[in-house]
C-alpha cells in the first residue's frame, strides 16, 4: 500500500516557519524536484527565522520552503530502513525572535519522481494553457507493482507530493514520528 505524506501541525504551539530560507533562495536550490543535487552547498545550511517562541519543532517541520525539513530522529528511521534515495543537508535552525538554536535538523532531498497519476480516475483541476495539475480534489494512482519503486518518492506530475510505502508509515507510527499525516 502507498501513502501520501502531509506535514501536520498537531497543536497551536507547534512551530510553523513562515519565512523562506535565504540560503535556499541564494543558492537557487529547489528540493521539491526529485532530482539529485550535485553541487556543493553550504554546510550546515543556516536557516534564520523569527517566530513566536515555541516548543522544539516536530520531526517533520512545517515551513514555507521547498523540500522537506526533518529531524535527526526521522533521518535515523529512514536510514535504518535502508532508504537510499534521500540526500540530507545538515541544517541549523535559528529562531532569532527568541534566540533559540535548534540542532539536529536536515533539509531532505527526496530523489526520484514517477508519472503515476491516473488522470481518468482522479479529480484534477488543470491549467487551461499547459494542462499541468493546479489542484487535486481526488487522487488515484495507476495500478502498479510497488516493488518497482523506492520506499519514498515524489509524483512527477506534482513533485511536492511525497509518496511512501506502508513499511515507512508503520515505522513512523512505531517510532512516534511527529509532524506527519498519512492519506
Amino acid at each position: 500500500m502507498l501513502w501520501f505524506i502531509k506535514t501536520s501541525l498537531e497543536n497551536d504551539d507547534d512551530l510553523f516557519i513562515q519565512e523562506e530560507s535565504s540560503v535556499l533562495n541564494e543558492e537557487r536550490l529547489n528540493l521539491d524536484e526529485g532530482e539529485v543535487v550535485y553541487r556543493k552547498i553550504p554546510n550546515p545550511i543556516i536557516y534564520r527565522f523569527s517566530e513566536d517562541c515555541k516548543d522544539t519543532p516536530r520531526d517533520n517541520v512545517a515551513a514555507n520552503i521547498t523540500g522537506v525539513l526533518v529531524s535527526e530522529k526521522l533521518r535515523r528511521v529512514l536510514d535504518n530502513l535502508q532508504v537510499d534515495n534521500v540526500q540530507y543537508f545538515k541544517t541549523q535552525l535559528i529562531n532569532v525572535g527568541c534566540d533559540i538554536d535548534y540542532g539536529g535538523y536536515y533539509f531532505a532531498n527526496i530523489v526520484g519522481k514517477y508519472n503515476l497519476i491516473d488522470r481518468s480516475r482522479s479529480e484534477l483541476r488543470l491549467d487551461p494553457d499547459d494542462g499541468s495539475i493546479e489542484d487535486i480534489d481526488s487522487l488515484v494512482l495507476q495500478d502498479l507493482n510497488e516493488d518497482d519503486y523506492p520506499s519514498v518518492f515524489r509524483l512527477k506530475e506534482m513533485p511536492m507530493i511525497v509518496v511512501v510505502k506502508d513499511v515507512i508509515k508503520k515505522e513512523f507510527e512505531r517510532e512516534k514520528i511527529t509532524g506527519v499525516r498519512f492519506f
